[in-house]
């Protein structure tokens, strides 16, 4: 993920790169959930395991997107309260 600069001290422009890296990881992270639903629709009798697996890493993968997203979000909000 990337990193997420400090909204109380960063200048414009480590914000604006900041929020940049956070979509260019969106879309990353986005295309890995759509290689892993391309793999469950072409493998649909795939063994339990390896399902839960994927189903793990699915997840994590969005709670990540998630969670850059808010993060990100909560230091332009107090950068542009300055």
């Amino acid at each position: 993920m990337p990193a997420v600069p400090d909204g109380s001290t960063a200048d414009k422009q480590t914000m604006l790169d900041a929020y940049r890296n956070m979509r260019d990881y969106q879309a990353e992270a986005q295309s890995f959930l759509d290689c892993i639903d391309a793999l469950k629709a072409s493998e649909p009798d795939v063994d339990v395991e390896i399902l839960l697996e994927r189903l793990n890493a699915y997840n994590r993968t969005v709670e990540n997107m998630d969670s850059i997203s808010r993060q990100v979000h909560a230091e332009l909000d107090t950068f542009n309260a300055r």
